[in-house]
């Protein structure tokens, strides 16, 4: 009888551990900020596969009309292939481009991306178009973050992402006290007024800072500057004197370009180290390897990940599989969330139960399969088993 249930469990394992929801889930809401003093809108992209049982860290998108779509899709695509846990993805859309400017620039400026003094600079960055960078990130901070916490069930760990102008953005209020755990940035404008934001995390980063950044430079296309390239080099060695866990890039890309090639190795170095990998039913691993696992993950990101439940459940599975009945246990009852509607599950905890002679728990959990699937041959053959066994039991 063991061997039997093995077996179809085994088969089982294929089909589970593949499966996959490619439905998208969508929903735009529209915030009245008291700060703006007007609506924003804001876009939330859930995973595939989203569980409202389960909790998910968030991708803040900025300028989200060009990088939404493909930050979504790329996310479910990295997480399907364990690269990357799933997250709930939000896109902030900014209203118009003299806006955009506005809200995301502390100061004026008339430099250009040269470094040098420029007329159409000091136009476009007059002190009338800039300057409402410390509003807006209050909006982000006390408004969105908030709204998207209250709305979704979410871990904790934020991932600001920002490209061009949102990137410069990002790198200006990274040592701010903001809800961002890690910061992309994507070929982002640090030239601005000759590197304000460096200037700005230089002076005001007291002792190391707790952080996770990716920078990418595009080195590529007529419209790159040195300069544009040297900033990013300027900044990304001011993050390692504060202690900050970074990383540059760079690409043969141009400025538009640089995006994708960044979203893809952004997000996988940021979860370089996350995923325990394939495990195999033949594969010796406890509880603790899980655990001390995430723990040098969660030490990496000064965050802390703890095991999915999905990384129990095969645990469990892979010592249930090799008859270590008492390790698929404590890996089984780590997984709890998955045990009310997972047949199979319940199953290979029946039947754990069972071989240790633990057969209340083991008649317990087959009932619970059988109120899953009243026609379930194994639980029903199982059963009776167990009222044989305790009844003799009761005899003697």
């Amino acid at each position: 009888m063991k061997n039997i249930i093995v077996a179809i469990l085994f088969l089982q394992y294929f089909s589970l551990g593949y499966s996959q929801n490619s439905e998208q889930n969508l929903n735009k809401y529209h915030i009245d900020s008291e700060l703006l003093k007007e609506t924003r809108d804001i876009w939330a992209g859930l995973p595939a596969n989203y569980d409202s049982t389960k909790s998910y860290p968030v991708m803040y998108i900025m300028d989200a009309e060009w990088q939404f779509d493909i930050s979504l899709a790329i996310m479910n695509e990295l997480a399907a292939n364990d690269k990357i846990p799933y997250h709930i993805v939000i896109g902030i859309p900014h209203i118009d481009h003299i806006t955009r400017t506005k809200n995301l620039t502390f100061t004026s400026s008339d430099f250009n991306s040269n470094g040098k003094r420029d007329s159409i600079a000091a136009y476009y960055f007059s002190k009338e178009n800039t300057g409402g960078g410390a509003t807006y990130f209050t909006h982000l901070s006390k408004e969105i973050v908030p709204f998207v916490d209250s709305s979704y069930k979410t871990n904790g760990f934020d991932v600001f992402i920002g490209h061009s102008l949102s990137g410069y953005y990002g790198a200006y209020i990274l040592n701010m006290d903001s809800p961002f755990n890690a910061f992309q940035l994507y070929d982002p404008s640090v030239w601005y007024n000759q590197g304000a934001a460096i200037e700005h995390f230089s002076k005001t980063t007291v002792g190391n800072h707790a952080s996770n950044v990716f920078i990418s430079t595009a080195n590529g296309g007529k419209d790159r500057a040195q300069y544009n390239v040297d900033t990013h080099k300027e900044f990304y060695d001011a993050l390692l004197q504060k202690g900050v866990n970074a990383e540059l890039k760079v690409y043969n890309e141009d400025h538009g370009s640089v995006r994708l090639v960044s979203l893809i190795d952004g997000l996988s170095n940021l979860y370089e180290g996350y995923s325990i990998g394939y495990i195999s039913p033949t594969d010796t691993i406890t509880v603790q390897d899980a655990q001390r696992h995430y723990q040098d993950f969660s030490e990496k990101v000064d965050f802390t990940f703890d095991p999915p439940a999905d990384v129990y459940r095969w645990i469990g599975f892979a010592n249930h599989f090799q008859g270590k009945w008492q390790q698929a246990i404590e890996a089984y009852e780590l997984c709890s969330s998955l045990h009310e509607n997972d047949k199979f599950l319940l199953l290979e905890i029946a039947d754990c139960y069972f071989q240790v002679q633990d057969y209340s728990t083991s008649l317990a959990n087959y009932q619970k399969v059988l109120n899953l699937d009243k026609s379930n041959a194994i639980a029903k053959q199982r059963i009776e088993e167990i009222k044989l066994l305790t009844t003799k039991n009761k005899r003697h």
